[in-house]
């Protein structure tokens, strides 16, 4: 009999035990997939002021909510504007704040490679034109079928480019990087958390609404602002201030595709805040 040197038989308890000792060591890694996120049940229309605290709480920035409300909530229209100042408060408190936008209302498509200071420069001249338009609509009758902004909306489209002016002024930060789920999985992995606005009526497949209930063919969709806090191989785990009117629950998972497409249909943003 010839030996083998080197060789052993092959115990299979070893086997097991060596393959449960691997399994354990790759869990923490998958559990920094899931931030700690803490968030609680928002108040009426305060989705964004909701998301913000529990950012601002994971980060250790001691803000009372009410301040948050009063900070970016007030003479808001609670569109782009109430996220251009959510990012201005972070940065007041001592964060960074990077804002990926697909809005073309605000931002020309060809802006996507200025620097800081080009990008300011259009906004300012955009600034200009939109109260000049402002003034003209204001003029005229309203319009029940129009081809461009009526009063109100020409409001706020001038207002929202002041914000976001006032954002870039503060130090915060505009890209224009396609918002892809790579994306949202790559800020993930660098523990930051991700708030974003969407349609919720896409994401849960509910009726839109008429005067306050569901309605099919005559109702209309709205927005709704919640936190990307982890993620699985097919699934985003939500944090969701108003979860419980969605889901029953604060915390849940959707399907990446799905939220990928209620953000893009909404024109949503992402709003990332981290540690300077």
């Amino acid at each position: 009999m010839v030996a083998v040197v080197g060789t052993a038989a092959r115990d299979p308890a070893v086997d097991s035990l060596k393959r449960m000792r691997a399994y354990k060591s790759i869990r923490p890694s998958l559990k920094m997939n899931n931030l700690n996120i803490k968030i609680k049940p928002q108040k009426d229309y305060e989705c964004l002021s909701s998301c913000l605290k529990a950012v601002f709480d994971y980060y250790k920035k001691g803000i009372d909510l009410e301040e948050i409300i009063q900070f970016i909530s007030d003479n808001s229209y609670k569109l782009y504007d109430w996220e251009f100042k959510a990012g201005r408060l972070a940065i007041k408190l001592g964060l960074n704040a990077m804002i990926y936008t697909n809005v073309t209302q605000i931002f020309d498509p060809s802006w996507h490679a200025l620097n800081r200071d080009q990008l300011l420069n259009k906004l300012k001249k955009e600034l200009s034109y939109s109260k000049s338009r402002q003034k003209i609509i204001e003029k005229e009758p309203d319009q029940k079928f129009f081809i461009y902004p009526n009063k109100i909306i020409s409001q706020r489209i001038t207002d929202e480019i002041k914000e976001a002016i006032n954002f870039l002024v503060a130090g915060g930060k505009f890209n224009f990087e396609p918002i892809s789920t790579h994306l949202i999985e790559k800020i993930i992995n660098n523990k930051i958390p991700i708030i974003t606005s969407f349609n919720p009526v896409l994401l849960h497949r509910l009726k839109r609404v008429y005067n306050n209930k569901p309605n099919d063919i005559r109702g209309l969709t709205w927005g709704h602002v919640i936190i990307i806090a982890g993620y699985d191989k097919n699934n985003f785990i939500i944090k969701d201030p108003d979860g419980e009117f969605y889901r029953n629950k604060l915390t849940y998972k959707v399907n990446k595709d799905l939220m990928l497409e209620s953000i893009l249909r909404y024109n949503g943003q992402l709003i990332v805040i981290k540690k300077r």
